[in-house]
């Protein structure tokens, strides 16, 4: 479990349903961040998934930057695992 984190998504600049998850839990010191990223991460990450790797990584101190790149290298694992043509990933990890 992720300490007291609260995010915010943006899934797809396509999607106009449910563009923004909300998630939180209820210890530690607080990290806010907002994480964006293209349909490729998401294709294989929940934004449950992605809020406690970029939490879990920020109050690890590491950088919204590494954070960033660890989506991304999910998303590539999981593109590869599947056998399909990769789709474009990108990602965004902002502390706030």
């Amino acid at each position: 479990d992720v300490p007291d984190v609260t995010t915010s998504f943006l899934e797809s600049a396509a999607q106009t349903g449910d563009a923004q998850a909300a998630c939180e839990s209820d210890a530690g010191p607080l990290k806010q961040f907002l994480a964006v990223a293209s349909d490729g991460v998401w294709e294989f990450l929940s934004s449950s998934d992605a809020t406690d790797t970029v939490g879990a990584m920020l109050l690890s101190q590491k950088t919204a930057s590494q954070a960033a790149e660890r989506l991304a290298s999910r998303a590539e694992n999981s593109w590869r695992q599947e056998g399909a043509d990769m789709d474009d990933i990108t990602t965004i990890v902002v502390v706030i």
